[in-house]
């Protein structure tokens, strides 16, 4: 059973650990909650986002992800980290 292709896009401009300044970044996605949680984990490695967007499939959706919508996040597992744990917390 194979995975679909992500459809859709995050796009975001970021400074970065390694020393890039405004750099925009490009990583296709499943769905919004993907995309939010790829600015997470850009988060976590100590990049600062400066703006980001959600772009839908056929590019009639370009709509801008706040930072609200990944600083709440931060904190708490990506939608990706609570699927991994899953199973083990089914059990307990």
């Amino acid at each position: 059973m194979n995975k679909p292709l992500p459809l859709h896009k995050v796009k975001f401009y970021a400074d970065t650990v390694s020393g890039d300044i405004n750099k925009l970044f490009t990583f296709k996605v499943y769905d919004y909650d993907n995309a939010v949680d790829i600015l997470v984990k850009f988060k976590r490695d100590g990049a600062k986002i400066r703006r980001a967007f959600f772009e839908s499939e056929d590019k009639t959706l370009n709509v801008p992800i706040t930072a609200k919508a990944y600083e709440d996040e931060f904190l708490h597992e990506t939608f990706s980290e609570k699927k991994k744990y899953e199973p083990f917390r089914s059990n307990s």
